[in-house]
């Protein structure tokens, strides 16, 4: 069974198309050479990637999502008060959410 296209029983090279969801080859060495990106292993000057490892890499960056009422702006200010207003004029700014 795959998931995220990724069989957990093969191992993958850092050049195969089904790595480029994750990322250029290039990326890939760069990572590899600072300790981040998913584990892989290396035999002699050969570098493969565990499917099995890839997808545990890709479920430790996945982020759960809340569909509350105080979403914020890309620059983390509330996009309308508590009470659905908009900016405060008079105050000059965002109102405040708490």
């Amino acid at each position: 069974m795959t998931k995220f296209g990724f069989d957990p029983d093969r191992l993958y090279r850092p050049r195969d198309t089904a790595l480029a969801v994750i990322a250029a080859p290039g990326l890939l060495a760069q990572w590899r050479h600072y300790g981040r990106g998913p584990a892989f292993i290396r035999r002699g000057r050969k570098v493969f990637y565990s499917g099995a490892d890839l997808i545990d890499w890709l479920e430790q960056g996945r982020v759960e999502t809340t569909n509350d009422n105080e979403r914020t702006h890309r620059h983390g200010n509330p996009r309308r008060g508590a009470d659905g207003a908009a900016p405060s004029e008079s105050r000059g700014g965002w109102s405040v959410v708490r």
